[in-house]
């Protein structure tokens, strides 16, 4: 990986795989055999889920004219919540944000030849397993 962060960079799938402590098996990303740009922060400091809500207001209101920067929710990554708001996607900059309790993940993804769907159904695993390694 170039990135002197941990699970940061442009790199090949298994790379990513290792960098977040799971088994490549684990992950199915597509465009494994290109190269690939991931990128995951994790906010777990005071105030964090208030944080996700704010980035999320201003992501409609500064963005309400294009659907592909409006927020999608998915379901099955953050907590449980009413219209699954508390796990969103945004197509146009390929980046997945979700809250379970006071931690904000930001998930973001990339890589040449796919389409958003794809990318999504990545980062929604992703997502899902970095809560995992995080969970205190």
């Amino acid at each position: 990986m170039r990135c002197p962060r941990r699970g940061c960079g442009t790199s090949d799938a298994p790379s990513v795989a290792t960098a977040l402590g799971a088994d490549a098996a684990e992950l199915t990303l597509p465009g494994a055999g290109a190269r690939l740009h991931v990128s995951i922060s994790l906010d777990a400091a005071y105030a964090a889920r208030t944080r996700y809500s704010n980035r999320i207001d201003e992501q409609v209101q500064f963005n309400a004219a294009d659907p592909a920067k409006l927020p999608h929710a998915v379901p099955g990554v953050g907590d449980h919540g009413a219209y699954n708001q508390n796990a969103t996607w945004i197509p146009a900059y390929s980046t997945l944000w979700a809250v379970r309790g006071n931690r904000w993940l930001t998930v973001v993804y990339s890589t040449a030849g796919t389409t958003p769907a794809q990318r999504l159904a990545a980062v929604a695993p992703l997502a899902r397993l970095a809560f995992r390694l995080t969970a205190r």
